[in-house]
């Protein structure tokens, strides 16, 4: 579970935006149950729920793309929805999921969720007591998506460049032992959720690793 913490970087992040979520979504849930806003509730309960359900569907599956484009959706979706329920205290909630969006999915697709959330806000208007504060808030979003954007573009870069130097000998250019105990690390896993032999796996990686190599040469 820790190995798989620290060598999955977005599963990590899937990870961390789902206890994030459960522990900061449900008191609010809570307390909107008791003061009588039971939508609003049912809202904070659902993106709860979803979120978990995206992170579970990760763990099980391996499949960090597909969870991590619906939670980044579910994220903003939300954050949009309660922004439209609470008014202008809701329009906090957004923040958070610009940022985390650009690394729960590819930057083309989180600019397209990040852009309509926003763009729905300001569409709805109630969430916002004039027009200077719904430009600003537009602003202010728009500055946190870029720097979310470039921060997430250069750390996918730099962690690429490490794990480049870290598995790749540089002067003949074949993996090295830690490339070779990662992958079996990962036939391992794979096992385990799949119920297929390490061996089988071991070659299944082999194969697709020398298939990917000789067309990249011809």
């Amino acid at each position: 579970m820790l190995y798989r913490l620290k060598t999955d970087f977005r599963l990590s992040i899937i990870t961390l935006l789902a206890i994030s979520a459960i522990l900061g979504i449900t008191p609010f849930a809570v307390m909107r149950f008791v003061q009588g806003n039971v939508l609003a509730g049912v809202v904070d309960l659902g993106i709860m729920l979803a979120i978990t359900a995206g992170m579970i569907y990760a763990w099980i599956t391996g499949d960090t793309a597909r969870s991590g484009f619906a939670m980044a959706l579910v994220a903003c979706g939300g954050a949009v929805t309660v922004g439209a329920l609470v008014g202008e205290p809701g329009l906090f909630w957004l923040y958070p999921c610009l940022v985390t969006s650009f690394f729960l999915t590819e930057p083309r697709y989180a600019i397209f969720i990040n852009l309509a959330a926003v763009v729905a806000l300001m569409v709805h208007g109630v969430a916002f007591s004039s027009l200077v504060q719904m430009w600003t808030f537009a602003a202010t979003a728009m500055v946190v998506s870029c720097c979310a954007y470039v921060f997430a573009h250069r750390n996918e870069n730099q962690r690429e460049r490490l794990e480049h130097l870290a598995t790749i000998d540089p002067l003949t250019g074949v993996k090295n032992r830690r490339s070779m105990d990662q992958e079996l690390a990962m036939a391992v896993a794979s096992a385990s959720r799949n119920g297929i032999s390490y061996a089988w796996c071991c070659w299944i990686s082999t194969t697709s690793r020398r298939s990917t190599t000789s067309m990249g040469t011809t």
